[in-house]
Parts: structure tokens; C-alpha cells; sequence
């Protein structure tokens, strides 16, 4: 079987056009000419469109009327963080079976993990190690 190569995990995230916008509409030139309050229209009513359709995919972001306004950097900066935790909130839904089962699955592949927790937790956070390996165990 030959190996599968994915997509960049940006063009994983169904937000990455809209990020790709927001990031072009900040821009200096686009700066210069942006109203601050049409700027933090815009952000307020992405973040609540985000709130009421969760799974809104970029192409329905985009003909949205708040993707058209220019940010301003702080404005674009928040725009960024909300459209990352509506993804990341979108797929700890969508993928907690998978972190239950300990099954990752991509179509008709799949891939066991596993993983261990030693010792208390130290102030400063945990340390992650990384062993892969190929187990006759795991079948193909």
C-alpha cells in the first residue's frame, strides 16, 4: 500500500480561507484605509455567526457580509483567535470518540495509539515524549 500524503493542516481547517482573507485584509495598505468601527462590526458579528453555526464551513463565511470589511490588526488578531477555537472546539467534538477508542481513522485507515501518564503533574506542565513504532500486534 502506498503511503497517503494529507493536506497541509491548514487547508484541513474549514475556517483557512477566511483566515487566508483576514490575514490579506490586514495588510498595511488595507490598515490605512479601515474604519475602526465597521472593524469591530465585522469581528462581532463573525464571532457571533461562529456561535450559532458551529459547523459553518469557509465557503459560507466568505459570502457572509462581515467577510468583506477590513480589520484592523487588533481586530484581525481577534478574528484569528475565534475562528481557531471555534475549529479546535469543532474538532474536539468531532474526533473524542477517536481519543475514547484510541483510534484514529482517515476513511477506511485506521491507526491505534496509545499513551501513558506518569507521575503527579509538575507546576510548570508535563514533558511530551514521542515513540513510534511498527507493532505486529496491530495487525495492517
Amino acid at each position: 500500500m502506498k503511503p497517503r500524503i494529507g493536506r497541509p493542516p491548514l487547508q484541513r481547517s474549514p475556517h483557512w480561507l477566511l483566515a487566508s482573507l483576514l490575514l490579506f485584509a490586514s495588510s498595511d495598505a488595507a490598515i490605512a484605509a479601515t474604519d475602526a468601527a465597521a472593524s469591530a462590526d465585522a469581528v462581532k458579528a463573525l464571532t457571533i455567526h461562529l456561535e450559532n453555526h458551529a459547523d459553518a464551513s469557509a465557503g459560507e463565511l466568505t459570502t457572509q457580509p462581515f467577510a468583506s470589511v477590513s480589520l484592523t490588526k487588533t481586530d484581525t488578531a481577534t478574528a484569528q483567535k475565534a475562528l481557531w477555537e471555534s475549529h479546535a472546539r469543532r474538532i474536539r467534538a468531532e474526533r473524542s470518540t477517536e481519543i475514547k477508542d484510541r483510534v484514529i481513522h482517515d476513511g477506511d485507515l485506521r491507526m491505534p495509539f496509545a499513551y501513558d501518564i506518569f507521575g503527579e503533574k509538575p507546576a510548570g506542565g508535563r514533558s511530551l515524549f514521542i515513540s513510534m513504532h511498527l507493532s505486529s500486534t496491530l495487525g495492517s
